[in-house]
């Protein structure tokens, strides 16, 4: 087993003066040069399964094919039809959870088969054709006291992978449900598996990162970032480019390393200035990394969006931009919303701001505590299709920013909206049952 570490700089660090506090992005200017050049977006692609990678899915598709139906508005004098999002299918799971428990789930969709996990790891497998239960099995011993919180599960081939916010990673047969193999570490596994080349990547609630091996879960190798003990709500899953791995940590921390030897090849700081030692400052990396023609795009909650050059490290360009939600590259724009809920379109190549448009930030602005959380975005049908944590679904026009649908699902959303075969799926949370939702 090899073990790779970068030095602590950080390990006075009093977790108790932490609050979850934001980098404000106060420089934010349309670019003028941008005003009259549209914005060309890649061909809609059909999608038909998801692993459980964003990044991965990203990397193969920028816009997914999704063709929107419209219905004629409430005033028919207008020409303008309003587009329909209706539910198509949905399917509760009963379960128990307390009023304030934050979940992770997002589900895995191969041979139009859907997997999702509940918090009290049974796992669930649906036919998408014929909207049946084929399976339901209890991966990992169930708790009656808790339930497990940061769900992540990802499939690759038959076999699914799974973390569930704890010190396993279990292997199960995505035919039968049957575990295959389990694994247990001494660290907190807290973001998805992600599978290359026969070797698994899961990172940890102490910035760390884990490669194991695919067949039977042994440990290859372990490399150690520098210990930060915040986070807001967990690791980004690792993003696998060619014959490296490049990982996101709570310090605000990128490091690229060799996918085989956990060896260090470059390390970038996501953090402004006044939030490197700051213990009023989280400075998480959060959102999905995204990669593109050798160009690793990256942005933490410490402050700054960066455009780094995969082979050796060096920033080509940053943003004083601060995120936690997952943002989306297409075509030569990065689709962003930051930590003030404004949603920006970037020129990945200029770094030029083309738009910006506030999206709705409280639901009382009198009370902080009421502020909205998206949780990301994807490309469907050239519009941008967002998630929000209290369960509403947005699409908007890449052309002018405009929000075109707004849906209350009326349940809590955690993860991106998940595009597949022309329909969107969601999981939503509930106090007493978990709901998945297809949507045409």
């Amino acid at each position: 087993m090899l073990f790779s570490s970068a030095c602590d700089k950080d390990q006075t660090y009093d977790k108790s003066k932490a609050v979850f506090a934001y980098i404000a992005d106060d420089n934010l200017q349309i670019d003028n040069k941008l005003a009259n050049q549209p914005i060309k977006l890649p061909p809609q692609i059909l999608n038909t399964e998801f692993s459980g990678s964003l990044a991965h899915a990203n990397q193969k598709i920028e816009n997914f094919y999704k063709k929107w139906d419209y219905n004629q508005g409430k005033d028919f004098l207008k020409t303008q039809k309003e587009i329909k999002l209706t539910k198509s299918w949905s399917k509760s799971i009963l379960y128990w959870s307390e009023k304030n428990e934050n979940f992770h789930y997002q589900p895995v969709i191969f041979k139009q088969k859907l997997f999702v996990l509940d918090g009290s790891a049974q796992l669930f497998a649906f036919d998408l054709l014929t909207k049946k239960l084929i399976y339901k099995k209890q991966i990992l011993d169930k708790s009656w006291l808790k339930n497990y919180r940061s769900i992540n599960l990802s499939i690759d081939q038959d076999i699914l992978y799974a973390t569930m916010g704890t010190n396993h990673l279990v292997a199960v047969n995505a035919i039968d449900g049957k575990v295959i193999w389990q694994k247990q570490v001494s660290a907190v596994l807290n973001s998805k598996p992600i599978t290359s080349d026969g070797y698994i990547y899961v990172s940890t609630d102490n910035n760390k990162t884990y490669c194991f091996n695919q067949q039977n879960g042994d440990i290859i190798w372990i490399h150690s970032g520098v210990v930060r003990s915040t986070a807001i709500f967990g690791s980004p899953e690792p993003l696998i480019y060619q014959d490296k791995v490049i990982v996101g940590y709570s310090s605000g921390e990128v490091y690229a390393l060799n996918k085989k030897t956990a060896e260090s090849i470059w390390v970038q700081d996501l953090n402004l200035n006044k939030a490197i030692t700051s213990d009023f400052y989280l400075n998480d990396v959060d959102a999905s990394l995204l990669v593109k023609n050798d160009i690793v795009y990256a942005i933490g909650n410490g402050g700054l969006l960066k455009a780094i050059n995969v082979k050796n490290g060096q920033a080509i360009w940053k943003k004083q931009i601060a995120g936690i939600a997952n943002f989306w590259l297409a075509g030569d724009y990065l689709f962003v919303i930051n930590n003030d809920n404004k949603l920006i379109a970037i020129n990945r190549n200029s770094a030029g701001i083309k738009w910006i448009k506030n999206l709705p930030d409280y639901q009382n602005p009198k009370k902080t505590l009421t502020k909205y959380i998206y949780n990301g975005l994807v490309m469907a049908g050239d519009k941008l299709v967002i998630s929000r944590q209290d369960g509403v679904v947005m699409l908007v026009n890449v052309d002018d920013a405009k929000i075109e649908k707004t849906t209350d699902l009326g349940k809590k959303i955690v993860h991106t909206p998940l595009i597949n075969n022309d329909k969107i799926y969601l999981q939503a949370v509930g106090r007493m049952a978990m709901e998945i939702i297809e949507l045409m």
